[in-house]
């Protein structure tokens, strides 16, 4: 995909959310919707090869090395998400809240904290996933690597996979950190 068929597609993801009555255009993460669409074109490679058939090793390697920057990402991203909540938390005056919104915010912020632990526990292994596939190792780096603006660019002729096992923890870890919040 060309860097010009991209931004049509992010441009396009920006409108629709704009025209979303239930979205705050105020609080539109370009990381967020990068993620969201580079998650959809990934979905849509991968049926595409599936319903094709005949895969070659080199198109695996592309699907295997997607999906694990995907989910590398998606561990730094809910790290970033809980962190804020702990940040906007912690700015809270508790006295001059009322009994029910200072035990809500006291949930908020050992839910937050509870699930932020495995979170940070993850990163260093998802860093190290994205080094060895050559991406950005932070949001703030995927946001802006050298003019990158949210692109997902392989080499897969010299990237390195990570072990199967290594990208099960990664999910096994979103999987428990999402579940504890709900």
């Amino acid at each position: 995909m060309t860097d010009e068929e991209f931004d049509a597609i992010i441009e396009s993801a920006w409108q629709e959310a704009r025209n979303n009555p239930d979205q705050d255009t105020d609080d539109m993460d370009p990381a967020e919707l990068a993620l969201q669409v580079h998650s959809d074109l990934f979905e849509a490679r991968y049926h595409e090869l599936c319903t094709r058939g005949n895969v070659t090793e080199a198109e695996v390697k592309e699907v295997m090395a997607m999906k694990q920057a995907l989910m590398a990402y998606a561990i730094l991203r809910a790290q970033e998400g809980y962190e804020t909540v702990i940040a906007v938390g912690r700015c809270a005056n508790p006295e001059r809240l009322s009994t029910d919104a200072r035990a809500g915010l006291s949930k908020t912020l050992v839910q937050a904290f509870t699930s932020l632990t495995p979170l940070d526990d993850a990163a260093p292994l998802a860093r190290q996933i994205l080094t060895g596939l050559g991406l950005p190792t932070s949001i703030e780096e995927f946001e802006d690597y050298d003019g990158n603006n949210c692109r997902i660019k392989i080499d897969y002729q010299s990237c390195v996979l990570a072990p199967d096992n290594e990208y099960d923890q990664l999910v096994a870890v979103l999987h428990t950190s999402c579940l504890e919040t709900e």
